[in-house]
């Protein structure tokens, strides 16, 4: 059915739709709406494009805009874009005078069972990843004193993030109510998720290799020859204490779970007192 629909919506509007569903996501908040009012200032040009020559259905589709809404921004911004589709698909059987199958209920229901497991998925990816994974690249720079590393971090986060609404309102209208079983189990976002893991466990690797030090200090004489351990260590695997420092945080976070505090402690402890003997 949302591929036969006719599409009033162009790129151009969608576009809008996102330029103001981005400038309101994180200013138009209430108790008893969440982000609501957000969501409906994005939809309200697509609402007047389709709704605008009859103004009771277009009052009742603003009413269903202005619902509780909550949710992070670039995933979130398929589901304005599945609501949008709907709101057509339903305009249309209202102007053939048939009753229509797209309910206003069935918007609201759809639009309140996505903003839930997406906005998990955006705040576990884009915001929990992403983010980390720019301000690891630019942290260099700020080590060295350039105010750049401190900006460019957010810069990027809020071009990529953009970008990635902009794919995410034009897959939800193309696709309609087809999108939401994409973005929640498609092939194409599971490429995605696992592309952007494997990005977070490279960039992890480049972060301990470069800000991770660690070496033995240990010689050991025996029968008048002298070996130095870090020099040994290095000639098997250059970073090797550092690489194992790491693993170890990792098994341990594996076996405890994310205690970082704990962690800390323990490095503490144990670094200090190999330090202190003489090993470290």
């Amino acid at each position: 059915m949302a591929e036969a629909r006719e599409k009033k919506l162009t790129n151009r509007d969608l576009n809008r739709m996102l330029l103001r569903w981005y400038t309101g996501h994180e200013t138009m908040r209430t108790y008893e709406r969440g982000i609501g009012p957000a969501f409906f200032y994005g939809m309200n040009p697509a609402l007047k494009k389709i709704y605008g020559d009859n103004d009771e259905q277009l009052r009742e589709a603003t009413k269903r805009s202005l619902n509780f809404f909550n949710g992070q921004f670039s995933w979130c911004a398929s589901i304005l874009g599945i609501a949008a589709s709907l709101e057509e698909e339903r305009k249309a059987e209202l102007d053939a005078g048939n009753e229509p199958m797209v309910s206003g209920d069935m918007i609201e229901s759809t639009k309140t069972a996505l903003f839930g497991p997406l906005a998990g998925i955006g705040d576990s990816i884009s915001n929990g990843t992403l983010h980390y994974i720019f301000i690891s690249l630019f942290l260099p720079l700020a080590m060295n004193g350039n105010w750049l590393g401190a900006v460019l971090p957010a810069i990027v986060f809020s071009i990529w993030t953009y970008i990635e609404g902009t794919f995410f309102i034009r897959m939800g209208y193309n696709l309609g109510r087809q999108a939401a079983a994409e973005l929640l189990g498609g092939g194409m976002m599971s490429t995605y998720i696992d592309g952007l893991s494997l990005l977070g466990v490279f960039m992890t690797g480049i972060i301990g290799s470069t800000f991770v030090s660690l070496s033995s200090s240990l010689v050991i004489e025996l029968q008048g020859n002298t070996w130095a351990i870090q020099e040994i260590l290095d000639g098997i695997m250059p970073g090797l204490l550092p690489l194992a420092l790491i693993m170890g945080v990792y098994f341990y976070f594996e076996k405890k779970g994310l205690k970082p505090l704990q962690a800390i402690g323990w490095i503490t402890l144990i670094v200090g007192t190999l330090a202190a003997i003489g090993i470290l």
